[in-house]
Order: structure tokens, then C-alpha cells, then sequence
């Protein structure tokens, strides 16, 4: 078994250094795949941006390159983006999802009017067992007054969101 992984490693060496690709110092970079530009400029069409955060996100460029956008360079695919400027708003297009190596999507908090506080809740499930639910409550500043997480146990994902 060690020999077949030593072959694999020479071979994909030998590859890497015909093509220029440096496993070292990440020479290789691949920009940003089609799909996921243009699901990102469908999410742009429905997103209020008055500080033009999204200038940067124009047709046929890499938006890897974008202002909110963080990619794996090595493979070209959008694994954050960082939405979190309380100026943003309006509707997160469906398209995103398409995206299945977006590890993390970083969206803005409204706070209440003063002097109201806000409880944001949510719920997930893992299978039909595994449930859990937890909260937050900030105040019109946004500062954390209380919150709680609570394993549930057996429900369906809709008991768990409610």
C-alpha cells in the first residue's frame, strides 16, 4: 500500500512540475469558476449596496477578485463571503445555494429601534434525532444582553426552526 502512495505522489510531482503548479508557494491559481460569478451577480441584482461595497463586482471579471468574496485560489471556488455591513439589504437570491463550497456566508444585523431589544432565534436537525435550537437577545446598540442553545432531541426540521 505505501509503494502505490509513493507512486501517486512522484506522479502528481512530475505532473505539477510540467504544468508549473508549485504545491510550495501556491503559484497556481485557477480564478473563479462561471457558476459561482454568476450566481454572485444575480445576488448583487436583488441586494440594496448604497456605500458600493459590490463596485468591484462587474460581468466577465474574476471574482475571486471582488470586494466580500474570499475563494480556495487552488480550485476557484467562493468559500465566503462577508455581507456584514448594516447597509446592506434586500433579498439573498436562491442562486447561492448552487454554491456547495461556500463555508461561510456572513450576513448584517438590524438593530431594533431604541429603545426595543431583538431576539433572533434559530433551529436545525441532523437526521430525524438529532435536533437543536438556541437564541440572542441584543439590545438597540447591539450588545449582547442574553442567549441560550437547547439540544431538542427527536423533531423534524420544521419543529426545530419553530
Amino acid at each position: 500500500m505505501t509503494g502505490l502512495v509513493a507512486s501517486v505522489l512522484v506522479e502528481l510531482f512530475a505532473i505539477a512540475n510540467m504544468s508549473n503548479i508549485s504545491f510550495c508557494d501556491a503559484t497556481f491559481y485557477m480564478g473563479c469558476l462561471k457558476s459561482e460569478r454568476v450566481a454572485l451577480l444575480k445576488l448583487k441584482q436583488n441586494f440594496r449596496d448604497p456605500s458600493n461595497h459590490l463596485a468591484s463586482w462587474i460581468g466577465d471579471r474574476d471574482c475571486c477578485e471582488w470586494g466580500c468574496v474570499v475563494c480556495n485560489n487552488m480550485i476557484g471556488h467562493v468559500f465566503e463571503l462577508n455581507l456584514e455591513s448594516s447597509e446592506f439589504g434586500g433579498k439573498i437570491n436562491l442562486a447561492l445555494v448552487d454554491s456547495k463550497h461556500l463555508n461561510l456566508l456572513l450576513i448584517g444585523w438590524q438593530p431594533p429601534p431604541w429603545p426595543w431589544c431583538k431576539l433572533n432565534t434559530d433551529g436545525s436537525c441532523r437526521n430525524s434525532w438529532d435536533a437543536g435550537a438556541g437564541g440572542v437577545i441584543r439590545d438597540f446598540v447591539g450588545h449582547w444582553i442574553s442567549g441560550f442553545c437547547m439540544n431538542i432531541g427527536e423533531c423534524t426540521v420544521i419543529m426545530a426552526e419553530l
